[in-house]
């Protein structure tokens, strides 16, 4: 009889979790027609999950020079995926931002927090990090729909 108990349990839990994981089940977003770059992206919910990306330009394929320009270029594809997905810069609530020279965080800043002058600052953190070919900064955010 306890072996039945535990089985009917498990089918119980696993059918539970199921419906539970179906009604959320993920829902990519590759976002190519941009003309600034391509952004991946994950909708689950509200909430947009936006993979890392770099200030590659990407009509030449170069990297702007320095972690000012290369966090302005990131900053753009960004605005420009927000806005085709009806989001704002209120909509996101975590940045993470890899920079490869941790002592340009201030240059890194001015030019990031420009882009949230008027709207709420998303929590955030930034790491030092190797970061491949001339890419100086890599920058991934989290947005929610319902988050303004």
């Amino acid at each position: 009889m306890r072996a039945l108990e535990i089985i009917l349990a498990f089918v119980i839990v696993t059918v539970f979790i199921g419906s539970c994981t179906a009604q959320q089940k993920p829902e990519p977003l590759v976002r190519e027609d941009l003309k600034t770059s391509t952004i991946s992206s994950i909708k689950v919910g509200d909430t947009y999950y936006f993979s890392g990306i770099t200030g590659r330009d990407p009509e030449t394929g170069e990297y702007p020079e320095g972690v000012s320009a290369q966090t302005k270029m990131i900053m753009d594809k960004f605005k420009v995926a927000l806005e085709e997905l009806g989001l704002s810069w209120n909509n996101v609530v975590k940045v993470n931002v890899y920079i490869t020279d941790i002592n340009d965080k201030t240059k890194m800043n001015d030019v990031y927090f420009s882009y949230f002058e008027g709207y709420k600052r998303p929590c955030r953190v930034c790491v030092g990090a190797g970061l491949e070919g001339d890419a100086v900064v890599e920058i991934a955010m989290i947005a929610v729909k319902t988050a303004e």
